[in-house]
């Protein structure tokens, strides 16, 4: 069993795995590539569901995911219920906006969608095989910002454990052009065939 309580948070299980010097540890067995990738598939799943559905989530991020002990995961949004992820969140126009999980078209013109989910996404696979480090921490918001107004598009630095099939992955949610990210349902094929494969 993985977790002490029926349902915890994700971000915080992935914290967790990390081997951060003062942070103190719990002993969690490290997660293998198919549980990795079993999480992104399932999430992958969750967002087709909804995307079907014409929902937009607009803060899909591993702090708005729930984890049973099971490792199942549930689609939430309860980051800003919790004081702990307030520095994940950048002021701007009198609200709190999740920047290093935005799509640049979402941050300068409040342009959500099923392709500013799939950003999202990229990012959230970035999460899982990182255990959780902040997206572009070495850079400030401001400056992303600044990079976003100019027309870039900030590219997330990767860990030398990241297959190459999963970059692929991340890199083609993250494109600047929303009509050149996959959709849910490519994902779900995508990365459903890479659990599969990692299974052999």
């Amino acid at each position: 069993m993985l977790l002490t309580v029926n349902q915890g948070d994700m971000k915080q299980f992935l914290l967790h795995m990390r081997k951060d010097p003062g942070r103190p540890t719990i002993s969690f067995p490290p997660l293998n590539l198919a549980q990795m990738l079993g999480m992104c598939s399932q999430i992958a799943s969750a967002m087709e569901y909804l995307s079907t559905s014409r929902c937009v989530h607009r803060d899909l991020a591993a702090r708005n995911i729930l984890l049973t002990p099971n490792l199942d995961l549930k689609v939430a949004c309860l980051a800003l219920c919790r004081d702990a992820y307030s520095r994940d969140y950048f002021p701007q126009h009198q609200q709190l906006i999740p920047l290093r999980w935005m799509a640049p078209e979402a941050v300068l013109e409040a342009e959500f969608s099923t392709k500013s989910d799939v950003w999202s996404f990229g990012v959230f696979v970035w999460e899982v095989f990182t255990h959780a480090e902040q997206p572009y921490a070495n850079r400030s918001d401001e400056d992303l910002l600044k990079e976003i107004m100019a027309g870039g598009t900030p590219r997330l630095d990767f860990s030398p454990n990241c297959p190459t099939e999963v970059r692929n992955v991340i890199q083609k949610c993250t494109t600047l052009n929303p009509r050149d990210r996959p959709d849910f349902s490519e994902l779900v094929v995508t990365i459903g065939s890479m659990v599969a494969d990692s299974h052999l």
